[in-house]
C-alpha cells in the first residue's frame, strides 16, 4: 500500500463518525468494497476521511480521484452538510474555525470585513452570528476537552459558552460531569452573571441619578448608538391591570433619559445618526426624546422577537430601533443598508441581537461610534463593538466574578 495520505484542513473541519454510523459504513465497506472515491486535492483527502481510514483499516487500497473545481471549500461545506446530520453548535463550531483563517475570509467574501465574513459564513451553514460568537468563545477559551465535546455533538454550545467562563481546572471538572449536571451549572454560572450585572447597573443608575456619573466629555461621535433604561409598565393578563416591570435593573424617569443628552450635553457632532431604542407601547416618547437630544427621525428598523411578551391592547412581540439624523450626515451607500425588519428570538432581559451593531458598523465603517448603556460584559468574543472604532458608555465587566456554586 502507498504511502498514508495527509488530510486536508477542510476535511479536517468536520469531526471523524463515531458509534453507529460509523460501524455501518465500515460493514458496508467490508462487504460491498469501496464505492464511492476519495477525492483529493494537492495530494491530500480532501472528501472522505471516514472511508479513507476505514480502507487502511481493512487493508483496501482506496480508490481516489483528483479535484477539479474552484471551490473546494464550498465543495466540502456541501458534501458533508448534504451526508452529516450535523447540530448547530456543530456548525457554530466549524464557522468559528474558518472565520479566523485568511483562506476562509477569501473563499468566503474578498476584501469584507470578519464580521460580514462570519455573517457570511453564517449563511452558507444555516446559522446566526450569535452562536457563532458563542462557539469562537468557546475555541479561545475552552479547554480542549470543552471544546471536543461541542465539535462532536455532545454539548451544546449555549452551555459551552456558560462553563468556558470558569477556569480551566473548574471546566474539566464539570464536562467530566453528566449532561444534567453540566447544564445545571452553566445555568447557576448564567444566573451569577446577571446577579453581578444587576449590581452593577444599580451602582451606575444610581450614580446618574446623583450627576456623579458624566457622560463622556472631550469627544463628540458621529455615530450614537443608545439602549436607554426607559421606565416600563407592564399589563399583566391573569390580573387585567397594570403592574410594575420585573426589577432586572434600576430605570430611568422619560424625563431623565429625554434630557440625558439634551443641548450642551450631547455627546454628538453636529452631524451624525442616531439609533435610540424604544418600546413598541411608546413610539411617541422616543420620538420626543429623539428630537431633545437634536435628532429630527429619519426611519426605523423593527426587531421582531419571535416569542410573544406582554401586552394590553396586543401581545408584544417586537421593538422598535428608531432613527434619525443631525446636520448633514450621509445616509448609508445604497447596497449597505439594511432591512427595515430582523428576526431573532430574544434572549435575557434587555439583551440585544449582535445584528444590530453590527449593521451599524456595516452602514457607517470606520466612523468613531459612541454606545450609551451598553452592557460590555455581555458581549461575546468578536462583537464588533470591541474594535477601536467603538466607544461603551455604561456598564462594564466586573473583574472577579464570585466563585461558581459547585454541582453536588
Amino acid at each position: 500500500m502507498r504511502k498514508p495520505l495527509d488530510i486536508h484542513p477542510y476535511a479536517s473541519l468536520f469531526p471523524l463518525l463515531e458509534g453507529d454510523d460509523r460501524d455501518q459504513l465500515r460493514g458496508d465497506i467490508a462487504e460491498n468494497g469501496q464505492l464511492e472515491p476519495i477525492v483529493l486535492l494537492d495530494g491530500k483527502v480532501l472528501d472522505g476521511q471516514n472511508r479513507y481510514r476505514i480502507c487502511q483499516e481493512l487493508g483496501i487500497e482506496p480508490k481516489t480521484s483528483v479535484y477539479t473545481g474552484d471551490d473546494p471549500l464550498g465543495f466540502v461545506l456541501s458534501k458533508n452538510l448534504n451526508r452529516r446530520h450535523l447540530t448547530e453548535s456543530q456548525k457554530a463550531m466549524i464557522a468559528a474555525e474558518l472565520a479566523g483563517w485568511d483562506l476562509g475570509v477569501n473563499q468566503f467574501s474578498e476584501g469584507c470585513s470578519r464580521v460580514n465574513t462570519r455573517k457570511a459564513i453564517g449563511r452558507r451553514l444555516g446559522i446566526g452570528a450569535t452562536i457563532i460568537s458563542y462557539a469562537k468563545s468557546i475555541r479561545k477559551n475552552g479547554v480542549p476537552e470543552v471544546v471536543e465535546a461541542v465539535v462532536n455533538g455532545e454539548l451544546s454550545a449555549s452551555a459551552a459558552v456558560e462553563i468556558v467562563k470558569e477556569t480551566e481546572d473548574v471546566q474539566r471538572d464539570l464536562i467530566a460531569r453528566s449532561e444534567k449536571d453540566i447544564q445545571k451549572a452553566a445555568k447557576q454560572i448564567r444566573a451569577r452573571d446577571q446577579k453581578a450585572c444587576h449590581a452593577v447597573r444599580l451602582d451606575l443608575a444610581a450614580e446618574i441619578s446623583q450627576g456623579t456619573k458624566a457622560l463622556p466629555t472631550g469627544q463628540k461621535w458621529p455615530v450614537i448608538y443608545a439602549d436607554p433604561p426607559w421606565e416600563q409598565k407592564v399589563w399583566g393578563e391573569v390580573t387585567g391591570h397594570e403592574k410594575s416591570a420585573v426589577n432586572h435593573y434600576p430605570t430611568m424617569s422619560w424625563e431623565d433619559c429625554c434630557a440625558l443628552c439634551e443641548g450642551e450635553k450631547s455627546p454628538a457632532l453636529g452631524d451624525a445618526v442616531l439609533y435610540l431604542w424604544i418600546p413598541a407601547n411608546n413610539i411617541e416618547v422616543g420620538l420626543e426624546c429623539m428630537r431633545r437630544w437634536g435628532f429630527a427621525y429619519s426611519s426605523q428598523i423593527v426587531w421582531d422577537k419571535v416569542n410573544q411578551g406582554n401586552g394590553r391592547w396586543v401581545f408584544d412581540c417586537h421593538e422598535v430601533l428608531l432613527i434619525g439624523k443631525r446636520g448633514n450626515i450621509p445616509a448609508p451607500l445604497p447596497g449597505t443598508q439594511p432591512q427595515s425588519v430582523y428576526r431573532e428570538p430574544k434572549r435575557g432581559h434587555s439583551w440585544k441581537p449582535p445584528y444590530f451593531a453590527e449593521a451599524i458598523e456595516h452602514c457607517f465603517p470606520g466612523l468613531p461610534k459612541l454606545e450609551l448603556f451598553n452592557r460590555k460584559q455581555s458581549l461575546a468574543d468578536g462583537d464588533v463593538r470591541l474594535s477601536d472604532h467603538w466607544t461603551l458608555w455604561g456598564n462594564e465587566a466586573f473583574s472577579n466574578p464570585p466563585a461558581l456554586e459547585m454541582v453536588g
